[in-house]
């Protein structure tokens, strides 16, 4: 009878949160966590980030990134997520460290203004939808892309005659 009130206890004690199990996983670390890109419509500028993870099971690092601020000017940059690329789940063996290449695919025709994004990295065993509702606690990489008017974009047409002459 001892042993069942024991595991209740445990249980309780568990699920309210005031004792952690033991396979819980500790969070990676990532630097650098502020990003600054520029580039004009068109190009592709890159970063390279370093996730440092002390776990020793096998577990998988989910990425989830978000949008913060605005362009400048009153437009909002919604679209701005779909520029980015990374991969959004890296496999762990144990502890350990990885290199990872976030680019930015800015397309044609991309507006002018600086856009903001947050990159979170989060360690779950179990599933993405939980490590999605971890995110949120988690310190950010602050991406900002600084896109530029394009001289191509600028030069236009005053005439056009397609007779030869």
């Amino acid at each position: 009878m001892k042993n069942y009130g024991m595991s209740f206890l445990f249980g309780l004690l568990v699920f309210f949160g005031m004792l952690t199990p033991a396979y819980a996983l500790t969070q990676p670390t990532v630097a650098p966590t502020v990003i600054d890109l520029k580039g004009k419509p068109r190009d592709v500028p890159r970063a390279k980030i370093t996730i440092s993870d002390t776990n020793t099971s096998n577990h998988q690092v989910y990425g989830f990134d978000t949008l913060f601020g605005e362009a400048s000017g009153t437009t909002y940059a919604s679209t701005f997520l779909r520029w980015i690329r990374y991969p959004h789940t890296l496999q762990f063996m144990g502890a350990g460290t990885k290199d990872v290449d976030i680019s930015v695919e800015i397309p044609p025709d991309a507006q002018k203004g600086i856009y903001h994004a947050a990159i979170r990295f989060v360690a779950n065993s179990d599933s993405q939808g939980d490590a999605a509702a971890m995110a949120k606690n988690n310190s950010p990489i602050l991406l900002s892309l600084e896109v530029e008017e394009s001289g191509i974009q600028l030069l236009q047409l005053t005439g056009f005659n397609p007779e030869k002459q």
